[in-house]
């Protein structure tokens, strides 16, 4: 796909040489479109894909509440916002959503996304996808990928018009879902070398869903959009600030008083000490993507010399 790059602030003042970091992401996340769109199948494109985001406003009542009844089929009724809680979030584009819809309209499969920007100068933005989800009758048909390409084409559309180098996508998952982001987007879990020679899954929880809910323990799976992959600790917490940050906007807190406002931040704060303090505990400062297949090879490895892997535990 042909692509036009837009000059990036931050790097005006290369030297001569030196290539643009923002231009070359670009060029990155469309050859990961390209991937993509390889592995499309035929009777996806039988369906609606759309950003409804991008719909005309006087249809996010509407669109609020069709959201909110999809999800009722895959949420409890406390992890599901209210109807106009979606709408709100269209309307002011706190988080995209991305669906797909069968030749009745009705939506089929839905993927609820964020771009969140870190860096010492808000230089890069990353893509944080909250959830798919695909209707149980519509299973296997290759719906969830083709959400995944509309919200890579929107990610690729926001960071080129903010001049915003596109840094990496990430996101909690489940068990089930480890093989196939492997192997459809090359993300993984995230492990730093502990100063003991054991590796530690890289600590993350769920926001509390509100005021006084729990904050739940989960697997989170990213990758960078540069082709070596790293990324250090200072990076990550850097990332995890920006991530959290999102839900203490003060959009999220209007029919709430500012002492709810003050727990639900403390709860917040716990959560980044709790990362910040994991991350002290690191060898080398560095985070190691690992797939399942690398994971394993590694406890084989470290076994032998006394070591393991821990990992986070979902909650039953």
């Amino acid at each position: 796909m042909k692509e036009s790059f837009p000059s990036q602030n931050a790097s005006e003042n290369l030297p001569s040489g030196t290539e643009n970091p923002a231009k070359k992401s670009y060029e990155n996340l469309s050859h990961l479109l390209e991937e993509i769109s390889k592995q499309e199948r035929l009777e996806a494109k039988e369906f609606r894909v759309s950003t409804l985001n991008k719909e005309e406003k006087d249809s996010f009542e509407r669109l609020g509440q069709e959201i909110h009844d999809f999800n009722g089929l895959f949420f409890d009724e406390e992890e599901n916002d209210v109807a106009v809680e979606y709408e709100v979030a269209l309307e002011r584009n706190l988080s995209k959503f991305y669906a797909t819809r069968n030749e009745k309209g009705k939506i089929m499969a839905l993927l609820n996304s964020q771009f969140v920007e870190s860096g010492p100068n808000n230089e890069n933005m990353s893509m944080v996808i909250w959830y798919v989800a695909t209707h149980p009758d519509y299973q296997s048909k290759g719906l969830a990928l083709s959400l995944y390409k509309e919200a890579y084409q929107d990610f690729l559309a926001n960071a080129q018009a903010k001049s915003k180098a596109a840094y990496g996508i990430f996101g909690e998952t489940v068990d089930e879902v480890e093989g196939y982001l492997n192997k459809k987007f090359g993300r993984s879990r995230m492990y730093i070398e502990r100063q003991d020679g054991n590796l530690e899954e890289v600590y993350y929880a769920s926001p509390p869903a509100h005021v006084g809910a729990e904050a739940t323990p989960e697997h989170f799976m990213g990758r960078t959009i540069a082709e070596n992959q790293s990324m250090s600790t200072a990076e990550y917490l850097d990332l995890a600030r920006s991530i959290y940050g999102e839900f203490l906007k003060p959009d999220y807190f209007e029919q709430n008083t500012s002492e709810e406002y003050a727990e639900y931040q403390k709860s917040i704060d716990g959560i980044l000490e709790a990362i910040r303090a994991q991350l002290e505990q690191s060898k080398d400062g560095q985070i190691y993507f690992l797939s399942k297949s690398e994971r394993e090879a590694k406890e084989k490895e470290l076994v032998k010399s006394g070591k393991s892997i821990v990992g986070i535990k979902e909650e039953e």
